[in-house]
């Protein structure tokens, strides 16, 4: 462990975080290697075009890529190619098309036509083989389902970080990760990875943070407002931000056995004042769902108290969160993506904006339920101030007891 003067100099000098990871206990330097390891090659597969990375993905096959390549409806474009490079003229186009033959491609008319060398026919070709035009034909033509697509385009878009990468291997947990990068304040910031991801330009970038200054508004929800973002496109962006993975959670439901055993663990009234719901329990892994990033200090506080378990967190969106919450504790049959929208919370359901205490979080009795037992009233109340200030909560309700 570091003292206070050496974390202090880190902050202020290019550590990686596989350095602090290593310093602070957490795993070895050979987990670091394997994780650069791991990286360096993934890095390598997404500098390949889109065609030869679903072969490498193992999605297609050669002989599936190179009927792809030959399909009618990917060469048809040739002669937009030809003329945006200025090889050719529009006039010299449609002339070209008057005259070839009814059953020759066009690729072939150009070339014959002497309008299109070989050479600039193989650069059209590999233009195509990166082009999402030929992954949209390969799931029309049933070679790669939507889903596997959209997860490889997303594979070579959005590099992993090594901090993903050790949590994808289990070395660590995205709460010991985020609690090193919040030690040393080594989070990127929120517009460098919209940057970086290309999902807005610096001028908007500066506007929204102006606008975020002189309002007190936090930036993604102005991105949203003003239609520049997706509430996906945030949520996305909020995973590379916290290490901590987004999911849409489609058509997810509970068992009664899962609900029975989960709100055991976490009860509605904890889960109602800190908007966290357990997903599922797998021997000591409980893993569990937070629609704002900055409730992952409150997880962390929770685990410290439930040292008998290992946690790890998801990221969803607020009205994935709703039906979730619904659904497990209000006995909704609703599921997140089922088209089904759940009951508007009440105030004392779902709080959003407000921080609310209640009197039966804040007591001590027997019989309390594991998460109730997890703080201290103490504790349960400094924690409840600290995120208020944190989050910008427009006001803190602590009920009287009526009893």
């Amino acid at each position: 462990m570091l003292n206070r003067m050496e974390r202090d100099h880190i902050e202020h000098q290019p550590v990686r975080i596989g350095t602090l990871l290593v310093n602070e206990g957490f795993i070895r330097k050979a987990d670091v290697a394997e994780a650069i390891d791991i990286q360096n090659k993934e890095s390598q597969l997404a500098e390949l075009p889109l065609g030869k990375f679903l072969v490498k993905k193992g999605l297609i096959d050669r002989r599936q890529l190179q009927r792809l390549l030959e399909h009618p409806e990917l060469r048809e474009s040739v002669g937009e190619f030809a003329v945006e490079r200025g090889l050719i003229d529009p006039h010299q186009l449609a002339d070209c098309l008057r005259r070839k033959p009814k059953d020759q491609p066009p690729a072939e008319a150009l070339v014959a036509g002497g309008l299109l060398t070989d050479i600039d026919f193989k650069t059209f070709l590999e233009r195509q083989l990166d082009s999402m035009k030929l992954c949209e034909l390969a799931v029309r033509l049933g070679m790669v389902s939507e889903t596997d697509l959209a997860e490889m385009v997303w594979a070579k878009r959005h590099q992993r970080t090594i901090g993903e990468i050790l949590c994808d291997l289990n070395l660590i947990t995205s709460l010991d990760l985020n609690s090193v990068l919040t030690k040393y304040r080594k989070h990127l910031r929120l517009g460098e990875i919209l940057l970086k991801n290309g999902l807005i330009d610096p001028p908007t970038l500066e506007m929204a943070l102006l606008e975020h200054e002189s309002r007190a508004e936090p930036l993604g929800k102005i991105l949203i407002k003003k239609n520049i973002l997706t509430e996906d496109q945030l949520f996305s962006a909020f995973a590379t931000q916290y290490n901590t993975p987004f999911r849409k959670l489609d058509g997810f439901k509970f068992s009664d056995r899962q609900k029975t055993s989960l709100t055991k663990i976490i009860d509605k009234a904890f889960s109602r004042q800190f908007r966290i719901v357990p997903l599922s329990m797998e021997d000591n892994t409980l893993t569990v769902a937070i629609a704002d990033p900055d409730n992952l200090k409150v997880v962390h506080s929770f685990r410290s108290k439930r040292v008998d378990l290992r946690i790890h967190c998801v990221l969803v969106t607020e009205s994935t969160m709703k039906l979730l919450f619904d659904s497990l504790y209000n006995g909704g049959a609703s599921s997140p993506g089922s088209g089904k929208s759940a009951p508007s919370p009440e105030p004392d359901d779902l709080p959003s904006k407000q921080v609310r205490a209640e009197p039966e979080n804040l007591r001590s009795t027997p019989g309390e339920t594991p998460a109730q037992e997890a703080m201290s009233a103490e504790k349960l109340v400094r924690l409840i101030l600290e995120q208020a200030l944190e989050s910008g909560a427009e006001a803190i309700h602590i009920d009287r007891d009526s009893r």
